[in-house]
C-alpha cells in the first residue's frame, strides 16, 4: 500500500570539521495521485474514445482547441500554458496552467474539500491534514472544519488567481482573537516567510498544510524528539542555551 507520507533524516554537520552536530526526522510527503480517471477514463469520458484517460484527456482538447495533441506526444503542458511551480514561461496569449484547468473544470468540480482532493494531491494522500482542518469550524459553513475553499476560495476564484503558485493565501490576513497574537508575514509566501531572528515560521509552526499539530503522526515525530511532545514549537530551550526573559515571539511569555 503506498504511503504518502514518508520519512526523511536530516544530518546538520560542521563545515569545518563534519562533526555531526544534530540530527531530525521529518515527513517529507510524496504523492502520485491525480485522479483525472474519475471523469476521463475510457467508458466515462463523453468526449474521448480512447483507450487511456491521458490519452482521451488529448483528444478533448484537440476537439475543443483545435491542436494536433494526441500526434505531438510526447506533451508537456506546460510548454504552451506557463507554470510557476515548473518555472515555464508558456506561451504568449495562452492562459496559465492553472487558470485554464481550474477554469476549464469550473461547475464541473465541486467546491469542496474532495473536489479539491481530486487533483491536490488526492483522496488517499488527503495532504491538509493541519490543526485547522481537524479543530477549527469553517466561517463559511461552521458545520464542518476549515477546508480549502476557506482559504483559497472555489473555482471560480482559483481561476482569476493572476499569479498562481506564487499568489497565494496569507496567514496574516486571517482574523486573529486577540490584535497581539496579530503578526505579519514578510514574504507574499508562508513558506518563505521569517520572523523571530530570521526563522522560518515554518520552523516552529510546520508546512503550510500540516500546521501543528497535525492528524498524521509522521508529522510529530520531529516535535516530539525537539520538545518532548507534539505540537506547535513553544519550548525556548530547544534553540536558545538559557531561558529567555521577556516576551518571545508574537509575545508570547517567555516562561510558557
Amino acid at each position: 500500500m503506498p504511503y504518502p507520507y514518508q520519512l526523511s533524516e536530516l544530518t546538520a554537520k560542521s563545515i569545518a570539521t563534519g562533526e555531526v552536530l544534530n540530527t531530525l526526522t521529518v515527513a517529507a510527503p510524496v504523492s502520485t495521485e491525480m485522479h483525472c480517471d474519475f471523469c476521463h477514463a475510457p467508458g466515462l469520458d463523453p468526449g474521448g474514445s480512447q483507450p487511456r484517460t491521458e490519452l482521451n484527456i488529448l483528444e478533448l482538447h484537440d476537439d475543443e482547441e483545435g491542436t494536433n495533441l494526441l500526434n505531438s506526444r510526447p506533451v508537456l503542458c506546460a510548454s504552451c500554458h506557463s507554470s510557476n511551480a515548473l518555472g515555464a514561461p508558456g506561451v504568449v496569449g495562452v492562459p496559465s496552467l492553472s487558470n485554464a484547468m481550474h477554469d476549464q473544470h469550473t461547475g464541473e468540480v465541486p467546491d469542496s474539500l474532495d473536489g479539491c482532493y481530486s487533483c491536490h494531491p488526492g483522496p488517499t494522500t488527503q495532504c491538509l491534514r493541519d490543526v485547522m482542518s481537524t479543530s477549527v469550524p469553517s466561517p463559511l459553513d461552521p458545520s464542518h472544519m476549515m477546508d480549502c475553499v476557506d482559504c483559497h476560495g472555489g473555482m471560480d476564484v482559483v481561476k482569476l488567481n493572476p499569479d498562481p503558485w506564487l499568489n497565494e493565501p496569507r496567514c496574516d490576513t486571517c482574523p486573529t482573537p486577540t490584535d497581539t497574537m496579530q503578526y505579519n508575514q514578510d514574504h507574499a509566501l508562508s513558506r518563505f516567510s521569517t520572523g523571530h531572528g530570521g526563522v522560518y515560521c515554518e520552523a516552529c509552526h510546520d508546512s503550510t498544510h500540516a500546521i501543528a499539530p497535525s492528524r498524521e503522526p509522521n508529522d510529530s515525530i520531529k516535535f516530539i524528539d525537539l520538545q518532548g511532545y507534539n505540537g506547535t514549537l513553544t519550548e525556548c530551550t530547544v534553540c536558545h542555551l538559557t531561558q529567555p526573559s521577556g516576551p518571545g515571539p508574537h509575545v508570547i511569555a517567555a516562561d510558557r
